[in-house]
């Protein structure tokens, strides 16, 4: 249990009127990192804190929500655990709206600031765009989704992970617009008991999110990984396992930490208690984020830790500069949030090394611990003394585990949730070679097209967003393939876009087509025509194997069709790319 030792409302007031003027004269958030924090849990909201590396005289400026003049009366929710900056705009989620004894956040005595489990704001000026207080409600206006994580998943939205579900976040403006299907918590019926940290709220959770190109991946504490289509918002496919944590790495695979606790391996895997006394974290599990092939490495030198029992994000986390992820660890399951061993695991030579031990200085890695940047690859890690203390300490270190510099803020319950990087760069692309399409479909190549200084490259995202003459060629993307397929002789312009941590950048790609490689349908052997969204085929004279993609190159539908069958439930407004017997049409199902 954390401390009960609070500074008086009156220092804390003066020592944030202090901080606000350092805030408002040195407001720059690109030169270093934030530190949010959870804060003290019953006596105010959390807090954001940026830390300049460069500055020897004075790294951190304290409060940089709560300080800001804009945000008067404003600042983040209770037990904040996650944030990130995408589409320059910085998103935090924390798991209650308000905390309880917010009158003594920093600022005026008395004062109560309004928070939000999800707060939205400008990441230059970190002025709050939006708070949003309640993601989903009951019939009785009690909020039954606790916060937990988001990612960004294109231009104008976000999921929202929590405990009860995946919410889609609009951007404009910023709202809840629905669930994800499949995700709900079904043990969740409202009103439960937020203290005794047991039940539906600490089980089926939403943890750790990841967008790759094709796919967002979440965790779902009692079904496994989930991957999910982000044009639909649909499930598609399910990894199940009991999983902790995950990262992706450098050359673009999936990392989750996995328990292997063979009384554990069986759903609900949260009925083996909450608090971690079940977990054996002594496994990574690969995943192909393109086919969902897994392999397990076993960890043979520390461990992953359980992130479920007061969730945070954990501590996992990979360079965006050689392939390896970093993690700490402790082997006491009673003590999962804290741990004073870092990790190193060479993704390449497939080995593991302890490259820091803090034990010898009595200070600990708190909660998720640790984070590297993106844009120098130096390791930021959070560590403190004790729960009843008030004494942390910020350190940057190499990949080595050598820490290059030590940074100690002022006293105060800080318990650091996690450092969140700026994203100071957008994305840069070549430029498209003209292609001719001689008579058959033709795919590109689009992993290495674009780069990004301060972001993970395996994760930008390619779209088709224009196309001069769609019909003289189609196109659509799948992850990192640009497919084309001629339809009649012509030119055409496809545009591309690639998205980087929300910022974009196009490329136009110029396609001259001789002819089709899909047959017109007034010469085809066959006679196809769609209505009613199903594909009806004449002329067909025995059962044949048959497919029908998207242009995405997304499978809508495989089987054995007999004659006089049709193929149903498909989506209209778009085109679609039927074979059978080995022949190819194209065809256009009407609204």
């Amino acid at each position: 249990m954390k401390g009960r030792f609070l500074p008086s409302a009156l220092a804390a007031a003066a020592l944030a009127a202090s901080c606000g003027l350092q805030a408002q004269e040195n407001r720059n958030y690109a030169d270093g990192v934030f530190m949010l924090n959870e804060d003290w849990f019953g006596h105010n909201n959390s807090t954001l804190n940026f830390i300049h590396p460069d500055n020897t005289v004075d790294p951190f400026e304290y409060y940089v929500i709560q300080n800001n003049e804009a945000n008067a009366g404003q600042s983040l929710g209770a037990t904040s655990q996650f944030g990130t900056v995408y589409a320059d705009r910085l998103f935090v989620v924390s798991k209650q709206d308000q905390d309880a004894g917010s009158g003594l956040s920093p600022g005026e005595q008395g004062e109560t600031r309004q928070g939000g489990r999800i707060v939205v704001a400008d990441a230059h000026t970190m002025e709050i765009l939006a708070r949003i207080p309640v993601i989903m409600a009951n019939d009785k206006g009690v909020s039954i989704a606790d916060g937990r994580g988001f990612v960004g998943v294109d231009e104008t939205k976000g999921y929202v992970g929590t405990s009860n579900g995946i919410y889609v976040l609009r951007f404009s403006p910023f709202e809840i617009t629905g669930c994800i299907h499949g995700t709900e918590n079904t043990l969740v019926e409202g009103g439960e008991d937020k203290a005794d940290d047991t039940g539906p709220l600490y089980q089926n959770q939403i943890g750790m999110m990841l967008r790759t190109p094709a796919y967002v991946f979440a965790i779902q504490q009692d079904k496994g990984i989930l991957a999910i289509d982000p044009q639909a918002d649909t499930i598609v496919h399910v990894i199940p396992g009991c999983f902790s944590t995950m990262a992706m790495s450098r050359d673009g695979d999936i990392w989750a930490g996995r328990n292997t606790n063979p009384d554990y391996q069986h759903y609900p895997y949260g009925e083996m208690g909450s608090s971690g006394e079940c977990w054996q974290g002594d496994e990574l599990t690969r995943i192909d984020p393109e086919t969902f092939e897994t392999e397990s490495v076993r960890i043979t030198q520390g461990g992953i830790n359980q992130t479920w029992y007061a969730w945070n994000a954990g501590s996992l986390c990979a360079s965006a500069k050689e392939n390896a992820l970093y993690f700490t660890f402790n082997e006491n399951r009673w003590s999962w949030f804290t741990t004073s061993k870092l990790y190193k695991f060479d993704i390449d030579t497939r080995t593991f090394s302890l490259i820091y031990d803090s034990s010898t200085d009595e200070r600990y890695f708190y909660g998720a611990g640790i984070r590297v940047s993106p844009a120098d690859d130096r390791i930021y890690a959070a560590l403190y003394l004790d729960n009843v203390v008030q004494s942390y300490w910020v350190y940057q270190m190499d990949h080595t585990g050598k820490v290059l510099k030590e940074w100690e803020p002022i006293d105060r319950y800080w318990f650091p949730a996690l450092f969140i990087f700026p994203d100071n760069h957008g994305p840069e692309a070549g430029e498209f070679e003209n292609v001719v399409l001689d008579g058959g479909e033709k795919a590109i190549d689009l992993s290495t097209m674009a780069t990004d200084e301060d972001n993970m490259e395996a994760a930008i995202v390619k779209t088709v967003v224009g196309n001069t003459h769609p019909d003289v060629a189609e196109a659509g993307i799948k992850g990192n393939k640009l497919t084309l397929i001629p339809c009649k002789a012509g030119e055409t312009d496809i545009t591309v876009r690639f998205n980087s941590n929300g910022k974009c950048v196009e490329r136009t790609l110029h396609v001259r087509s001789t002819g089709t490689g899909i047959r017109d349908m007034r010469s085809a052997k066959l006679h196809i025509w769609a209505g009613d969204g199903r594909i009806y085929v004449e002329g067909l004279q025995k059962p044949a194997a048959a497919t029908v993609h998207d242009l995405a190159g997304r499978l809508e539908y495989a089987g054995t069709l007999s004659p006089g069958e049709s193929i149903g439930s498909l989506p209209s407004g778009q085109c679609h790319i039927v074979s059978i017997s080995g022949e190819q049409y194209k065809i256009f199902i009407n609204h």
